[in-house]
């Protein structure tokens, strides 16, 4: 359909007005336009989204079914009939129109977003009623849509439910650390080789249900045992190679038993020994071999895989991830730039580890002053904000790498990366390299060097980085000079129960550091600590990357809320609000103590008032603080 003048200055008019929450200016906008183009879907569209703000949802299904049936079948006009249909507890419905939604238009990031959140909440629905759903997720995986931890690891424990109604198998209630029954560890494994969706996410991301680990490491020692006793036949290579690329994602964070140990070291020397005698390499050694320890700390094994390597092979993708690609990166490596030339040949480098993510998320169709209003609580705390066009950035430990490549899609920007891992630098540039974006200059250093940047920012994002440091303070000053007037800092800093429990678990582990990770995991699933114990139900306990950081950290300060305002008040800097606390669920329920206790600060952006709230109710241990901050012009 061509837009007349008139449908597309009133399309604008009405997108700005609903961008300052203008909402009824807006509506009275939209429902004069549709009087004069009563045929016009779009104007339905956004007349359904404003009826669901005003939370008038039945007048919202009911424009919303007229226009699917008379105008058009349009994939927003079903997005907007599933939510109104989900707020006037017409659920099922809601769920169902957000698949026939995502049926028309599969790349609708959004739709996937509200369908997990549904999902949710009534994971009943997941594959039970409709079987549409597990493709619809995984398409949006594929296409690269669906792709935050939290969505995933809603969908594998939604697996997780359907196990549970079809064989009877009550994960949720069953201790981890009792004996798993063979007849439902074999219809677990059974059942999981024809899950497309569940063995690409065990490939994505990493496992964060103890029980679902449990069964994973019964079944990876179940082959390990068959491969040794040369019963090849018997084992499935494909989720052998899926068992691989999860144990990549997690950091290798899985338990090891001496059992185990005892038969990789056995396999070790087989795999050598054909390689020495020029023999076919079995895959499926390969393959359990991968899944228990990583290939690149194996130099004859790698340089065999990397010569041998190609397209015919079933562990041809393993062998890419798991060493090509870090091999490329330790070419990259030794041409990346060091913001500090005299770092180059020193050991000062970080030696943290990190992930390997499957996909990005990119921020598109979107100005720099957008997405921030579209992060904080309430948007409106802007107003008016005058827009940055070609906004320079400055991004700042260990998420910058992810926030870079998020960040590259904003229509001019330009952006800078400071990050101490010269392994994550490459990695990004390889990345980078391959997503053909080109306004992302990597800089090897740390935060001792920011005296060196050359170049004043829209926006500097820095995550953790000052928290531990000893002169926090100083280089939080330093990082103001950079910043533009009128520009914004956001700031992701450890709260205060993260600190704490940082502490408590390196107190404990103080003596383990040498012992592997999935040692040290089970040794603090153990301990009699409360606050240990709730940390053990996060996703950073199944991340052996983040949490071998953690234990490492070096705790040298501790920047909370209170010295933060002060370095604000001293920096001309403003308080806009919070970016981030944790979860939907948690952060309404904490912005509503936060409302009784303040009813004053409809806006929330009163840090004074959060430095007293948090004494009552402290931030959630194993999250962070994450605000945004505007330097006063």
């Amino acid at each position: 359909m061509k837009s007349s003048k008139y449908l597309k200055d009133r399309y604008q008019k009405i997108n700005e007005l609903v961008k300052l929450n203008q909402y009824k200016e807006a509506r009275e906008i939209t429902e004069e336009a549709i009087i004069k183009e009563p045929n016009d879907y779009r104007l339905h569209n956004l007349l359904c989204m404003l009826l669901i703000i005003f939370k008038e949802n039945e007048k919202a299904i009911d424009l919303a079914l007229h226009s699917i049936k008379n105008i058009k079948k349009d994939a927003i006009s079903y997005f907007y009939l599933g939510q109104a249909q989900w707020n006037s507890d017409q659920k099922e419905k809601g769920i169902l129109n957000i698949i026939e939604c995502l049926k028309i238009d599969p790349e609708l990031q959004v739709a996937y977003n509200v369908l997990t959140g549904y999902l949710k909440i009534i994971p009943s629905m997941a594959f039970s009623n409709n079987k549409d759903i597990e493709s619809i997720l995984l398409k949006g995986i594929k296409a690269g849509l669906l792709k935050t931890k939290d969505n995933e690891g809603l969908i594998i424990k939604l697996y997780i439910d359907n196990f549970n109604s079809q064989y009877s198998i009550n994960f949720m209630e069953t201790n981890p650390k009792d004996n798993i029954e063979d007849q439902h560890l074999e219809n677990f494994i059974n059942d999981i080789f024809s899950k497309d969706l569940f063995l690409l996410l065990l490939k994505s991301v990493p496992t964060s249900l103890e029980i679902l680990e449990k069964y994973l490491t019964e079944i990876r020692k179940k082959y390990l045992i068959t491969i040794f006793n040369s019963q090849n036949n018997d084992v499935n290579t494909h989720f052998l190679i899926t068992l691989a690329q999860q144990s990549l994602r997690n950091g290798y964070s899985w338990f090891i038993c001496p059992e185990e140990e005892d038969i990789l070291d056995e396999i070790e020397v087989r795999i050598k020994k054909d390689i020495k005698e020029n023999k076919k390499l079995n895959e499926n050694e390969i393959a359990i071999f991968a899944s228990y320890k990583h290939l690149n700390n194996f130099q004859e094994i790698e340089n065999y895989l990397i010569k041998n390597n190609n397209k015919k092979l079933k562990i041809h993708d393993l062998i890419n991830s798991h060493i090509i690609e870090i091999s490329e990166e330790n070419k990259i490596s030794k041409k990346v730039n060091f913001l500090n030339i005299k770092n180059k040949d020193s050991n000062i480098l970080s030696n943290k580890r990190f992930n390997r993510p499957i996909g990005y998320n990119l921020l598109t169709d979107s100005s720099l002053t957008d997405f921030i209003k579209g992060t904080l609580k309430p948007a409106q705390i802007l107003g008016k904000q005058k827009q940055i066009n070609n906004p320079k950035l400055l991004l700042i430990g260990e998420t910058s790498v992810a926030k870079s490549i998020f960040y590259s899609g904003l229509e001019g920007s330009k952006i800078d990366v400071l990050n101490e891992s010269l392994s994550e630098i490459s990695y990004a540039s390889r990345i980078v390299k391959k997503n053909k974006r080109k306004n992302i200059n990597f800089l090897v250093g740390g935060l001792d060097d920011i005296d060196l940047l050359k170049n004043q920012y829209d926006l500097i994002d820095i995550y953790r980085s000052i928290n531990f440091s000893a002169d926090g303070s100083k280089q939080f000053e330093k990082l103001c000079a950079f910043l533009k007037p009128g520009g914004f800092m956001r700031l992701e800093l450890v709260s205060q129960k993260e600190y704490a429990l940082t502490e408590n678990i390196q107190k404990h582990v103080a003596g383990m550091k040498k012992k592997n990770i999935g040692f040290i995991r089970n040794f603090l699933r153990d301990l009699n600590d409360k606050e240990i114990q709730l940390f053990t139900k996060k996703k950073k306990f199944y991340d052996g990357n983040s949490l071998n950081n953690l234990i490492n950290e070096k705790i040298t300060n501790y920047l909370s809320l209170e010295k933060c305002k002060i370095l604000i008040e001293n920096q001309n800097l403003k308080f806009l609000g919070w970016s981030r606390i944790v979860d939907p669920i948690y952060r309404n329920s904490f912005f509503a103590e936060y409302n009784k206790m303040f009813k004053d600060d409809i806006i929330y952006n009163k840090l004074q008032n959060w430095i007293d709230f948090e004494k009552e109710y402290p931030f959630d241990n194993s999250e962070n603080y994450s605000f945004w901050l505007r330097k006063e012009n």
